[in-house]
């Protein structure tokens, strides 16, 4: 349990490092912050995708847990 909390935690600080770089750097390339919601969407479906793909993977491994 301890190595996945770490995992985690390195994981949202690596987003909180490259986040505003990646954001910026978008910004630059359309010429304003009116394409700013393109990220933040698209790492929104990313997230909802990786849950949505771990939900399956774990209920096919174990389907008598009821959820």
């Amino acid at each position: 349990m301890s190595a996945v909390i770490g995992l985690m935690q390195q994981l949202f600080n690596v987003g909180n490092f490259l986040g505003p770089f990646l954001l910026a750097w978008i910004a630059v390339q359309v010429g304003g912050w009116q394409a700013s919601w393109v990220m933040t969407c698209g790492f929104c479906a990313l997230g909802m995708s990786a849950t949505l793909a771990l939900h399956v993977r774990t209920r096919s491994v174990n389907p008598s847990v009821v959820r």
